[in-house]
């Protein structure tokens, strides 16, 4: 979907954390933020939300998914326009991804030729 901008979040006393090179989690406030690497452009979180793949829905949010360099990333939205990604790990008591939303990003890994760091980020962060 084309049209969808993004929120970096810089209001938020969360997002206060220190640059770091890759993605990683941070615990703030006893709860581990995803924190983007510095080196991410504005056209590539541009690119990574317009051709994001919509999750299932369950309540009023809209959720997407995508992956960069074997990374996977989730942004959210309240109004389907504004969204607020950062890198995705399976949460405690959550479901995990639908496997065909898993599939798909492990194909688009394998295409762009990150297929192992994604293997790595979903044994370290997908459970």
């Amino acid at each position: 979907m084309v049209g969808r901008t993004y929120d970096p979040g810089d209001r938020r006393t969360k997002h206060k954390l220190p640059l770091v090179e890759r993605p990683t989690f941070e615990r703030k406030d006893g709860a581990l933020i995803g924190i983007c690497p510095k080196g991410m452009t504005e056209a590539e979180r541009k690119v990574l939300l317009d051709q994001a793949i919509e999750a299932p829905r369950s309540g009023k949010r809209i959720i997407v998914f995508n992956v960069h360099h074997g990374v996977v990333y989730m942004a959210e939205s309240s109004d389907g326009r504004t969204f607020h990604g950062y890198p995705w790990r399976q949460r405690p008591g959550r479901p995990a991804l639908p496997r065909r939303l898993r599939d798909q990003l492990r194909d688009r890994a394998n295409e762009s030729g990150h297929l192992a760091e994604f293997e790595a980020w979903m044994k370290e962060h997908g459970r």
